[in-house]
């Protein structure tokens, strides 16, 4: 698994995962460091449309998870 380095500008599969429950999200993207930025925003605004990872963001916190790409 390699960390996303947010200089780089990767094209992609990612992943979101929360470290306490181990559950998952997978994602893609022409740039993931820019992808994930975005989730954490609308996910630390309340504003995300999965509601499964904004729920548990909510419950657990931002420093519950981690961010790393798959390919």
């Amino acid at each position: 698994m390699e960390r996303v380095n947010y200089r780089d500008s990767y094209s992609g599969i990612y992943c979101i995962r929360n470290i306490i429950t181990n559950k998952v999200y997978i994602g893609k993207s022409k740039n993931i460091a820019q992808r994930i930025s975005s989730h954490i925003h609308s996910l630390n605004s309340k504003t995300s449309s999965c509601t499964k990872l904004q729920n548990s963001w909510i419950s657990h916190g931002g420093k519950s998870f981690e961010y790393f790409v798959l390919e």
